[in-house]
């Protein structure tokens, strides 16, 4: 009988203890007449039981442009879906904080709860919406404001095949109060190089588009990344 070593969590720790944990790591730049550097850090982690299923997100991203700072931010956010047996239907709640130096805001924290429905569940792909309502709270900077927002959103996740791995999400988060809008976008595409020491090569692109920005911002905060990622 084949002996399977049992989890003992993120580094022997006993946090995440049988859930499924990456760690990306990405380095980026050029050099001539002009110089740019980026290095983005990742960690995400998911558990699933027949009861519930869990999603943990965790990232920072900076960026230089001739040995200044352009772009410098930080997010963690969790997510919690109570399963129903036999059901498609489903409730969640979660929440996320981000840091960015290059906002209105200094810090945002933002909480949503509500139902979903899942679409497609099979071994290989994983289709979902959800709808439900929440806030966001900014704090510091130009712009310190409470928002009740709705949600309506939509995640996928698919394996193409054993060495390829898709997962796109899209949430849109309205005000209440008026007609301005949040809209959430990521795209993450994982190839995996080696399987036997848990290595992977991935391609990250996430944009939010903000229709509170003021002045002459840009509206849309729009990243890749190319990174590294190992299962932990």
């Amino acid at each position: 009988m084949k002996h399977v070593e049992a989890d003992r969590g993120l580094f022997g720790t006993g946090l995440y203890t049988n859930w499924k944990r990456r760690l990306d790591l990405g380095f980026g730049g050029t050099a001539g007449k002009s110089s740019t550097n980026q290095l983005n850090v990742g960690f995400n982690a998911d558990y699933e039981s027949k009861q519930m299923r869990t999603a943990h997100k965790t990232a920072f991203f900076r960026a230089e442009s001739d040995h200044e700072l352009s772009s410098q931010s930080f997010f963690t956010s969790m997510n919690r879906d109570w399963l129903r047996p036999n059901s498609p239907w489903f409730q969640f709640a979660g929440g996320r904080f981000d840091l960015d130096e290059f906002k209105d805001w200094d810090y945002r924290a933002n909480a949503s709860s509500g139902f979903g429905y899942e679409f497609v569940n099979t071994d290989s792909w994983l289709f979902v919406g959800r709808s439900g309502l929440g806030f966001n709270r900014t704090f510091g900077g130009e712009q310190q404001d409470f928002t009740p927002e709705g949600m309506l959103g939509i995640e996928t996740k698919w394996s193409m095949n054993q060495y390829q791995h898709v997962e796109f999400s899209n949430t849109y988060y309205p005000s209440l109060n008026d007609r301005d809008y949040r809209n959430l976008t990521s795209f993450d595409w994982i190839l995996d190089l080696n399987s036997f020491v848990g290595v992977a090569l991935k391609l990250g692109i996430t944009n939010e588009y903000d229709s509170t920005v003021h002045d002459d911002t840009d509206p849309n905060d729009f990243k890749y990344t190319v990174s590294l990622a190992w299962k932990l």
